[in-house]
C-alpha cells in the first residue's frame, strides 16, 4: 500500500508542479516528466527482477554486518535489502520467515522496524523525484529545507562548518596511511574469522562421522592431508568434551572441593601410579573403598560436608552416588590434562596445542589461526601390535594393548591389512602373525569400550587408500567411505585482495623475463638490477606469505558406507593451509 500510495502521491505532486509550470517552460516540465516516469518504471522492473531471480540473497551481504551488529538473523538482512523495492515485500519475506520458525516474534518487530526507515526514504523519494526533476535546483532546496529533520540538518552543516579549517590544513598522505591501516586490520579480521567458520563446518563434518572412517581417491588427491587435517581438529575436540563432561559433572556437586581432588590425582599422575583410564577408574574405586572401610571419613572427601549437601544426584533418569560421579571426572580430567598427543599415526604429525598452567586448572590453546609460536609436540609412531588382540609380530611386546583412547591416523592401510583376493592364501592357524590371527578388525569393533568415557567414545580412527577395495570388507564395513572426487583450487580468504594479488604476479613475471635474460647477458649484478629485485622480493614474499595465512581450498566428497550399496551423500571439506601446512610432516620425538 505504501508504494502504491507513493506513487499516486508522486503523479499528484507532478500534476500540480505542471499546473503551477509557466506555458513557456511546459515543454521542457513534460520531457523531465517523461524520464522521471522512465526511471520509476525502470526501478519497479529492476525491484521485480531481484526479486524473481533470488538476488536479493547476493545483495543482502552487503548489510550482514549491520544486522550482526544489531544481532538480527539473515532473514531479517533480506527483508532489509527488499524494503528498498517494496515494504509489502519486506512484511511478506518477515511474516514468512516467522512461520517457518528462522526468527521468532521479537526478532521479526525489530525487523519491521528496521524496514520502516528505508520505506520511508522511499516513500519520501516517490514525493521528492516529481518535484526535483521539474523544479530542478529549487525543488532540491525546497525538499532540503522541508525535511522533517530540520535539527539534524542544521547540526550537519554546522559541522560540516566547524571541520572546513582543520581539514584544510590536515595533510592527507596521513590520512590515507591511517585509513589503510585500518582497513588492512578490518579485512584480516575478517578472513581469519572465514578460517575459523570453515574450521567449524569441518567439525561439524567429523562428528557425523562413525568411529572408522575409510578417505579414497586417486594419486595427489590429497588423501593423506585430509585425514592428518581431522586428526588434528578431533584431538582439539576430544579436549574439549573432556572440558564439556568436567564441566557437567562439577554441577552435580557444586559444593565439592574439586580443586583438591584434581591436585590429588596430578600428584598420582606424577608418580605414575595413575597412568591410564583402567587405572584412574581403579583409583577412584580404592577411594570409595577406603571411605565405606573408615565409616564415612571425610578425609577421603576433602571435608566435604556430606550431611548438608549430600552424596547422591538424581538427573531424573536414574541416582548417581558421589563416588560414581568422582570416577567420571577423574577420567575426564585425565584425557583432559595429559600432555602428550592424543593421535597415534603410522607417520609423523606435528602437533602445537599448548597447554596453559598457572598451578591451578590448566587451559588448552587449540587455535589453529592464532598466529603465535607454541609449543611443539609430535604423534605416538603407531606400533600395530597395541590394536592387536591376537597374535603380536613381537612376543612379550611391552606396548600390547596399551592404547585405550585417541586419534588413530593409517596411511595407505590396504597395504598393511590387504584384501580379501590378496590374504586368500594366508592361514589363520599360522603360526607366524598374520591379518586373519591378529584380531584386528576384531579390535575395530570393540574399541569404543575401553576409550568410553559419561556414554561418549573418546576413539576416532582415519585411514586412506586409494581405492576402498584395497581394504578387506570385514574391516571396510565398519566404516564409512570417503571419495575426494575433487581437490579445488587455492583461493584467499582476505576480502578484496584480487587486484594486489594481480599487481604482485604481473610485477614478479615481468621481472622474471628481464631477470632471466640479464643472468643470461651478464654475470655481474647492477644498481638497478638491484633494486628490482629487492622490490619485486617483497612484493613475493608479501604474497607468498598471504597465501600461507589466509589460504584455503575446498575437497569435494562422496560419502557413502563401507558396503558400497547406498547412495553417496555430496559433501564439502575445507584445507586451511595456516592449519594443515605449517610444518606438519616434520620429524620429531614420539
Amino acid at each position: 500500500m505504501k508504494k502504491r500510495a507513493g506513487i499516486i502521491l508522486s503523479v499528484a505532486a507532478t500534476a500540480g508542479a505542471v499546473a503551477c509550470t509557466p506555458p513557456a517552460e511546459l515543454p521542457r516540465a513534460f520531457l523531465s516528466l517523461g524520464g522521471i516516469i522512465a526511471m520509476v518504471l525502470a526501478i519497479c522492473v529492476a525491484a521485480g527482477v531481484l526479486e524473481y531471480r533470488c538476488w536479493l540473497h547476493r545483495i543482502a551481504v552487503l548489510v550482514r554486518p549491520l544486522m550482526r551488529f544489531s544481532r538480527l538473523p539473515e532473514p531479517c538482512a533480506l527483508a532489509f535489502v527488499a524494503s528498498f523495492a517494496s515494504g509489502n515485500v519486506a512484511a511478506l519475506m518477515l511474516a514468512d520467515s516467522r512461520k517457518e520458525g528462522a526468527i521468532d516474534r521479537r526478532e521479526m518487530i525489530l525487523g519491521a522496524l528496521c524496514n520502516s526507515v528505508p520505506s520511508a526514504f522511499m516513500f519520501t523519494c516517490y514525493l521528492a523525484l516529481p518535484v526535483i526533476g521539474i523544479l530542478g535546483r529549487a525543488g532540491v532546496l525546497y525538499f532540503a529545507v522541508s525535511f522533517d529533520l530540520p535539527s539534524l540538518y542544521v547540526q550537519a552543516v554546522k559541522l560540516f562548518a566547524d571541520l572546513r579549517v582543520p581539514f584544510k590544513a590536515f595533510p592527507w598522505q596521513v590520512t590515507g596511511v591511517i585509513v589503510w591501516l585500518i582497513f588492512n586490520k578490518w579485512r584480516k579480521k575478517i578472513a581469519v574469522s572465514r578460517l575459523r567458520h570453515f574450521e567449524a563446518r569441518n567439525c561439524g563434518f567429523i562428528n557425523e562421522l562413525p568411529i572408522v572412517s575409510l578417505s579414497c581417491g586417486s594419486m595427489g588427491m590429497r588423501k593423506t592431508t585430509f585425514i592428518t587435517d581431522m586428526a588434528l581438529s578431533q584431538e582439539v575436540m576430544f579436549r574439549q568434551k573432556a572440558f564439556e563432561i568436567l564441566r557437567e559433572n562439577d554441577m552435580k556437586f557444586p559444593y565439592f572441593p574439586w580443586i583438591c581432588f584434581e591436585k590429588e590425582l596430578q600428584k598420582c599422575m606424577e608418580y605414575h601410579t595413575v597412568y591410564n583410564l583402567a587405572s584412574v577408574k581403579e583409583w577412584a574405586r580404592k577411594k570409595r573403598a577406603r571411605y565405606i572401610k573408615n565409616g564415612g571419613a571425610t578425609g577421603q572427601l576433602y571435608g566435604y560436608d556430606e550431611k548438608r549437601y549430600g552424596t547422591i544426584y538424581r538427573d531424573g533418569l536414574k541416582e548417581s552416588d558421589i563416588f560414581n560421579v568422582l570416577e567420571t571426572y577423574a577420567q575426564a580430567y585425565f584425557i583432559y590434562v595429559i600432555e602428550s598427543s592424543l593421535i597415534v599415526s603410522n607417520y609423523a604429525i606435528r602437533t602445537d596445542n599448548e597447554k596453559i598452567d598457572l598451578g591451578n586448572f590448566p587451559l588448552w590453546q587449540t587455535d589453529f589461526f592464532l598466529g603465535v609460536n607454541r609449543a611443539e609436540r609430535h604423534s605416538h609412531i603407531l606400533d600395530f601390535d597395541i590394536l592387536r588382540l591376537g597374535r603380536k609380530v613381537l612376543e612379550n611386546n611391552p606396548k600390547a594393548g596399551s592404547f585405550e583412547f585417541g586419534v588413530v591416523a593409517i596411511t595407505e592401510i590396504g597395504k598393511e591389512r590387504g584384501n580379501n583376493l590378496e590374504l586368500k592364501e594366508i592361514k589363520k592357524i599360522a603360526e607366524e602373525t598374520n591379518q586373519k590371527n591378529d584380531l584386528f578388525n576384531s579390535w575395530l569393533k570393540m574399541s569404543r569400550h575401553s576409550a568410553t568415557v559419561d556414554n561418549f567414545p573418546f576413539i576416532k580412527v582415519f585411514a586412506d587408500e586409494q581405492r576402498p577395495e584395497s581394504w578387506g570388507a570385514d574391516s571396510r564395513d565398519l566404516a564409512e567411505v570417503l571419495t575426494i572426487l575433487s581437490a579445488g583450487e587455492q583461493r584467499i580468504s582476505l576480502p578484496f585482495y584480487t587486484i594486489e594479488e594481480m599487481i604482485c604476479e604481473q610485477a614478479y613475471c615481468k621481472f622474471l623475463r628481464v631477470y632471466e635474460d640479464f643472468r643470461f647477458r651478464r654475470g655481474d649484478n647492477t644498481l638497478l638490477v638491484h633494486i628490482l629485485k629487492t622490490v619485486t622480493a617483497k612484493l613475493w614474499r608479501r604474497n607468498e606469505k598471504i597465501r600461507n595465512l589466509y589460504g584455503y581450498s575446498t575437497l569435494a566428497l562422496a560419502k557413502q558406507r563401507g558396503t558400497l550399496d547406498g547412495k553417496a551423500q555430496k559433501k564439502k571439506y575445507f584445507l586451511c593451509n595456516r592449519k594443515i601446512y605449517a610444518r606438519r610432516y616434520s620429524q620429531g620425538r614420539s
